[in-house]
């Protein structure tokens, strides 16, 4: 979204709630909104919209689902949807973005 390079975060919500009014389950939109609850720390509504998000095709949602598990210590759900992510997309995943230490072999054996 062109407010997103712009940094405008409120205008990337407003227009992708807007979105929402003409196609509520569009992804592009759900994920979009995912990321921006996920910014502000609004675990439910994120991972509602997430949820939604993970159904389109872009790596995004499932890298932001499976951070937000790992915020709520969800761990075993996080690796899965980390998987999922670098399967979706390797380079802009997010082990690939802030990668586990070497010794670690799964997000679950964090502490």
């Amino acid at each position: 979204s062109l407010d997103i390079l712009l940094g405008d975060w409120t205008g990337a919500e407003s227009d992708a709630l807007m979105a929402l009014v003409v196609e509520r389950d569009d992804p592009a939109a759900n994920g979009l909104l995912g990321n921006i609850r996920l910014r502000k720390n609004k675990f439910e509504e994120a991972e509602r919209y997430l949820r939604k998000g993970v159904k389109g095709d872009g790596a995004g949602a499932y890298n932001d689902l499976a951070m937000l598990l790992l915020l709520t210590k969800r761990l075993p759900e996080a690796e899965e949807w980390a998987r999922k992510a670098v399967a979706k997309d390797p380079k802009k995943s997010l082990p690939a973005l802030c990668p586990l230490p070497r010794k670690s072999r799964s997000i679950a054996q964090l502490p």
